[in-house]
This record gives C-alpha cells, sequence and structure tokens, in this order.
C-alpha cells in the first residue's frame, strides 16, 4: 500500500513541460512542479491554492528579488492579461540573496484567479529587469 501512495504521489509531482519567455540565461531553469498536476495542461480550480516549486540556478547576484505570476488567456497568447502576487523572493538580510551559480528550490504559494486562463509564467526580478521567465500551459476551471 505505501508503494503505490509513494508511485501515486511521485506522478502528482511531476515536473511540468516550460517554455523560457524572457531569461538572461534561458537554461537557468531546471524544473517547475505544481502540486496536484500530473498531466498537461495542468488543470486547477479557479479561486483555489496553487503551489509551485521552480528549481533553478542564479544568473546572477541578486539583490531583493521580486517574484510575480503572469496568466494569460490561451497557452500561446503574447501578452499577460493579469499579473498577481509581486513580492520580495527571499527573506535574507544578506546583501545578496541569490548567488551567481547556486542552485535554489524556490516556492511560492498563492490562491488562483477566479477568472479562467490557458497559460501561466513565473517571473523573477532583479531591480526591475526580468531575470527568469518561465511559461507553462494551464487549465483553470
Amino acid at each position: 500500500m505505501l508503494i503505490l501512495f509513494y508511485l501515486f504521489y511521485v506522478e502528482l509531482v511531476t515536473a511540468i513541460q516550460i517554455r523560457d519567455c524572457g531569461s538572461v540565461k534561458t537554461d537557468a531553469v531546471e524544473s517547475v512542479t505544481i502540486d496536484g498536476c500530473a498531466q498537461e495542461p495542468c488543470v486547477l480550480q479557479a479561486g483555489g491554492p496553487i503551489k509551485v516549486k521552480i528549481t533553478f540556478t542564479s544568473p546572477l547576484d541578486m539583490t531583493k528579488p521580486k517574484s510575480r505570476f503572469l496568466y494569460y488567456s490561451a497557452a500561446k497568447s503574447t501578452s499577460p492579461e493579469r499579473e498577481d502576487n509581486w513580492g520580495i523572493a527571499c527573506n535574507s538580510e544578506e546583501e545578496k540573496c541569490f548567488k551567481l551559480d547556486s542552485t535554489y528550490n524556490f516556492k511560492v504559494e498563492s490562491s488562483l484567479p477566479n477568472e479562467k486562463y490557458g497559460g501561466m509564467a513565473w517571473q523573477l526580478l532583479n531591480q526591475n529587469k526580468i531575470v527568469l521567465c518561465v511559461r507553462w500551459a494551464i487549465q483553470i476551471k
């Protein structure tokens, strides 16, 4: 029984397919996993919670970076219809919160919008410039 649970759990947190959308180094984001997402597009409930883990190698030293989600009407739309969740990406008192060539597991917990969207992106900004950006298909019902 434990083995079945483990296999089921592994399936639910499988990394999803991502596309770069303007990172300073295109292969810096290694993977994105979304809790409860075992297929693509990832199907989630409008207004419900979302827990995302992004594994990346920092392409530069960053001081007080900010993180945000972008939502698109369709998976291949070119401009976002909504931006959410600006926030400082780390609570470190160190001058450089993300260090060049160091690998991080960045976790974001949030609530999804009540509207329906077909694409989603995550951006990490440093001094208001995009450092990392990845995008994936999502279906918010």
